[in-house]
């Protein structure tokens, strides 16, 4: 429910989506500083890639750029700035991993 799904976004098999959630494959450019951020357009396009078997947990945000792996499940209200590895679950801002579902290894602050 009111999600948004940027460009260049590949989603596998049931994938689980919670509400407002935003994944985004593009961002403005912020380089120059002699004209307005609004008037720099658009860097180019970074595919994101959301393998199969995951849950997205509700608000949770993933920038371009980004692969989700299988089996992976964030936790609601993460902004997903790297890659996730399979199996992984992870949450925060920026999202970070908390334990691997096949190892069950809980991953140190």
């Amino acid at each position: 429910v009111n999600c948004l799904v940027g460009f260049d976004i590949r989603i596998g098999k049931n994938v689980m989506m919670g509400p407002d959630v935003v994944i985004l494959g593009e961002n403005h450019k912020i380089d120059r500083t002699d004209i307005p951020m609004i008037d720099q357009g658009h860097a180019d396009r970074q595919p994101v890639t959301i393998k199969d078997d995951l849950w997205i947990g509700a608000r949770t945000i993933i920038l371009p750029g980004v692969t989700v792996g299988t089996g992976v499940v964030i936790g609601a209200g993460a902004v997903v700035t790297k890659n996730v590895n399979d199996f992984d679950i992870v949450a925060g801002n920026p999202a970070r991993v908390i334990r691997n579902r096949k190892d069950g290894v809980v991953k140190s602050s």
